[in-house]
């Protein structure tokens, strides 16, 4: 599983990309609640798929934008349960 940084071409980042059986996998950071714009801007040039966001704020998926919400605890369980394989669908 590769690690990678994003930076967009305006004042546009996140922190990590993930790289999974070829699946690019966006993985941004949130101290706070925050916007998705980088998020945004990296899918419009970007196969759109599974993309995750880090916060404070409660585990929850939303099927229409392929957004997995992970609380920051729960980080390393999510790698873990990928890098096994137990996670299918990207």
């Amino acid at each position: 599983m590769g690690l990678f940084y994003w930076k967009g071409k305006r004042d546009s980042e996140f922190e990590f990309i993930l790289g999974h059986k070829g699946v690019a996998i966006p993985l941004d950071v949130k101290r706070t609640r925050g916007n998705l714009n980088s998020l945004n801007e990296f899918r419009n040039h970007n196969k759109k798929g599974l993309a995750v966001k880090v916060s404070a704020n409660q585990y929850g998926y939303d099927e229409d934008q392929m957004l997995l919400t992970l609380p920051f605890y729960y980080v390393p369980f999510f790698l873990d349960d990928l890098q096994k394989g137990e996670i299918n669908e990207l």
